[in-house]
């Protein structure tokens, strides 16, 4: 399998049903903090699902999601908008709302550390690594050369799971 077809199986296919319990519970965890404050960060170590999660959150709430910082200051607006930003790299909070004052109404920061006063922390358990092979096993099959119970909760990244079944090693 390609790493092409696998990532257009996820565009084509994900939805909230598709995030794990770790996930659903940071879905949840934004929404709130929302309420209290136009900026949130959320962040975690690489691969355990932060732009997923925000692409699912922007699907499900009129959020628009931005890769990286450069897509949105490119992004023209005539109105306000909701805005996920993704790969986050500024690393002061008052650089972030200053980037996004004049564009959004609402902005999650996605980053690999926490920034903001309002963060939540993207953490994934062996569960939620089972819940994301299950949600790709139609396209990559199952029980393909990984043994997540081998895995150590610090050293799961879902990328290198991802490579494993791809590149099957």
């Amino acid at each position: 399998m390609d790493y092409i077809v696998l990532i257009n199986y996820i565009k084509n296919n994900y939805s909230f049903n598709w995030l794990t319990n770790s996930q659903k519970n940071a879905y949840n965890i934004l929404k709130e903090y929302l309420i209290y404050d136009d900026v949130i960060n959320l962040y975690g170590k690489r691969g355990v699902g932060k732009t997923f999660l925000g692409w699912v959150f922007a699907k499900n709430n009129n959020f628009i999601y931005f890769e990286n910082e450069d897509a949105f200051r490119n992004y023209k607006v005539k109105t306000k908008i909701n805005a996920i930003i993704d790969n986050g790299s500024l690393k002061d909070g008052r650089e972030i709302r200053r980037m996004v004052s004049l564009k959004t109404n609402k902005v999650i920061y996605i980053s690999r550390k926490k920034i903001l006063d309002y963060g939540i922390e993207l953490k994934l358990d062996l569960n939620d690594v089972e819940h994301v092979l299950n949600n790709l096993s139609p396209i990559i099959g199952e029980n393909i050369n990984t043994n997540i119970q081998n895995l150590k909760i610090n050293d799961i990244d879902l990328w290198n799971i991802f490579k494993g079944r791809v590149y099957e090693y």
